[in-house]
């Protein structure tokens, strides 16, 4: 398919980046034309064991608010080092992210947020920008330079930061990432006459136990993820979806026509068991990010919490790079 049929060039304009004041960036190997791109070697198959626990909020995390214009924007942080920002899908929250961070605590500073309308944070009142509030979390904890890590929606969030703040990460690790541009293929159509018959033949909660089916299991047997998982996600998205943010009050900028504009190291993760429209935006931003790595796991839509013990060594190995860590 050509890309012209991909993408939807009549989105709103994208975020312009504000002066870059920082005086002292760290020093990059000069990108290659295109990094390298792996297939990991498992197959298709249930996801890592979770213990209950890690799902839980830990006993050593701390929990704040920052406040940001129209709201508040709250976090959890744990572990002391460089710092790691972590941005969560739709319809979840930041507890997504705690079994990878409690695998990366040890050695850095984990930061968890909720994006506007999400877990804890405000409801979006006006039009706003998720990569200005994870800009003012960042200046409120002091937070320099962060690796911005991030899933579909949180995926989205972290590429606009690398385009219109390019002063703010370090580098970005992005985990079935969506990508403000993009226009949803024949599959996503599908669901949505799908959905719309469900709900028309079924009622809300027949769509939505669908709705949760798709994105955790896209086809898939339920017993390749946990309880715990399926427990999660079911919690999150019902929370979402009885808070109704309003979701059109998001500003995303054409973000796949600025790939160009990224800087840093870039770690693209997709899963071989999500829907396809998310391993055709990985490959657009592997071709489109010079130098950065094209990586596919054995998962669905959620990567952190089915593979949570690969995701925190890519993570890792990308933090360790850019910040010189032994």
């Amino acid at each position: 398919m050509p890309r012209e049929a991909l993408v939807n060039r009549a989105l709103a304009p994208g975020l312009e980046a504000f002066d870059d004041q920082e005086e002292h960036r760290p020093q990059y190997p000069a990108p290659r034309a295109r990094g390298p791109s792996h297939e990991e070697g498992r197959a298709r198959g249930a996801a890592e064991a979770l213990p209950v626990t890690e799902l839980s909020l830990a006993a050593d995390a701390a929990v704040g608010r920052v406040p940001v214009e129209h709201g508040e924007i709250a976090y959890e942080t744990r572990g002391d080092g460089a710092p790691l920002v972590f941005l969560h899908s739709a319809g979840a929250d930041r507890a997504m992210w705690r079994p990878v961070v409690a695998r990366l605590c040890a050695r850095y500073r984990c930061v968890a947020i909720d994006q506007r309308g999400f877990g804890d944070s405000s409801l979006p009142e006006s039009p706003y920008s998720d990569c200005d509030d994870v800009a003012a979390v960042c200046e409120a904890l002091g937070l320099h330079r962060p690796v911005l890590v991030g899933n579909s929606l949180g995926g989205s969030t972290v590429l606009d930061a690398a385009v219109a703040k390019p002063e703010l990460p370090a580098a970005i690790a992005l985990f079935a990432a969506f990508a403000g541009g993009w226009t949803y293929g024949p599959e996503m159509s599908e669901f949505a006459a799908r959905m719309a018959r469900i709900r028309a033949e079924r009622g809300e909660q027949a769509a939505f136990e669908a709705d949760v089916d798709f994105w955790l299991l896209h086809g898939r047997d339920a017993s390749v993820v946990s309880a715990e998982i399926r427990d999660y996600v079911h919690a999150a998205r019902a929370r979402t979806r009885d808070r109704k943010p309003n979701q059109s009050l998001r500003r995303i900028g054409p973000t796949l026509e600025r790939l160009d504009r990224v800087a840093v190291p870039a770690e693209i993760v997709t899963g071989d068991a999500d829907v396809g429209d998310f391993a055709a935006i990985a490959r657009l931003l592997h071709d489109g990010i010079a130098g950065s790595t094209l990586r596919t796991l054995p998962a669905g839509h959620f990567i952190p919490l089915e593979r949570p013990g690969d995701a925190a060594e890519i993570v890792d190995a990308l933090a360790r790079r850019v910040f010189d860590c032994a």
